[in-house]
């Protein structure tokens, strides 16, 4: 998953909370939105260092 990817799913997710918690309580509902955020980041993360790189590297100029 490309960051792009992770962010529009970030977005998903936090609007689908909000409508389907709506009726919890402020407290449940932040530590859902925590938890969520949390799983997303550690995927984001994991996506990104797993990824290879398609471009060259610069190479340094003397």
């Amino acid at each position: 998953m490309r960051v792009a990817e992770a962010r529009a799913v970030v977005s998903i997710v936090a609007r689908v909370c909000v409508l389907s918690y709506c009726s919890l309580d402020c407290q449940s509902n932040s530590l859902y939105l925590e938890f969520v955020h949390k799983r997303l980041r550690a995927i984001m993360a994991r996506d990104e260092s797993e990824s290879p790189s398609c471009l060259p590297r610069k190479k340094a100029r003397n």
